[in-house]
């Protein structure tokens, strides 16, 4: 009999930031994990204390490293960090409101419902 082989990736998210929890546009900025982002990361940690994980990458924004290393250390692993895992940079976008972004910038968003994939941010 074949050994298994297959591979589980799980992809998680940062815990809650300031900018989440204010509902501004975060991308580049290196904000960092609220209170409740901690406990979050902690929650994680514990739903993931009975797999067996071998690896653990982060971007490298404060937020994305402190999610990561609490979510690891059960399990004695180190978090590698991966510059290809940084956020998409939201350009004139970054740090506004909900708000302010459909006030300022309706026209692209229109652009961006049609094509996601071929609209990056203004600036």
């Amino acid at each position: 009999m074949a050994a298994d082989r297959r591979l589980t990736v799980y992809l998680i998210r940062h815990g809650e930031t300031f900018w989440n929890r204010e509902g501004r546009c975060q991308g580049v900025t290196d904000v960092p994990l609220t209170e409740k982002g901690y406990r979050q990361a902690h929650a994680i940690a514990k739903a993931f204390a009975g797999k067996q994980l071998s690896l653990i990458l982060s971007g490298p924004l404060q937020r994305t490293r402190e999610t990561a290393v609490i979510i690891a250390a059960p399990h004695g692993l180190s978090v590698e960090t991966r510059e290809e895992l940084r956020e998409w940079n939201q350009g004139e976008l970054e740090g506004l409101t909900g708000v302010e972004l459909l006030g300022n910038h309706r026209a692209y968003f229109e652009r961006w419902r049609q094509d996601p994939a071929q609209t990056a941010p203004p600036g």
